[in-house]
């Protein structure tokens, strides 16, 4: 037996198929599922099976987290916030314009450019820079203050 696995990057769907497939009573077939692709999120997977003309099929729903994601990522207004001694004030104001879905989408393409390995889904320098935002916050900050938002932007 011979297997396919693929990712459609576009519509985040993954197609598994056995070539060939005779199938029998009973059977279980195993399969690695690379998730170093995955995006965090929710996740279906249909498992089908066709024999003499009839289709049966299952779906299992599963999700991608991050283990120890830095908090600062949770709100992507903060992360953005965050970014500030980092991004040039026009940077800032543009990654900041938009809708949430912008946001996001200008969030991912400046990290995107600065990952060392665009192949995974993991970004080391995303993490560590949040990492060291969370820490930073954690050190310094009160309850009523935000000091890693105030008002020295650009201090690099």
């Amino acid at each position: 037996y011979s297997s396919i696995l693929q990712l459609d990057s576009t519509s985040r769907q993954f197609r598994y198929k056995i070539v060939p497939s005779p199938i029998q009573k009973n059977q279980i077939r195993f399969f690695r599922l690379d998730v170093d692709t995955l995006d965090i999120g929710f996740y279906k997977l249909k498992a089908m099976t066709q024999q003499a003309g009839k289709t049966d099929s299952i779906i299992h729903e599963f999700r991608i987290v991050w283990k120890d994601m830095p908090r600062s990522l949770f709100n992507l207004q903060h992360a953005i916030e965050a970014m500030r001694y980092i991004l040039t004030d026009a940077q800032l104001d543009s990654m900041l314009a938009g809708t949430p879905d912008e946001q996001q989408q200008k969030f991912r393409i400046f990290w995107k450019k600065k990952d060392p390995t665009p192949q995974t889904i993991w970004n080391e320098y995303l993490v560590e820079y949040f990492r060291r935002v969370d820490e930073a916050f954690e050190k310094i900050t009160t309850h009523f203050k935000k000091h890693y938002l105030n008002n020295h932007k650009n201090s690099k």
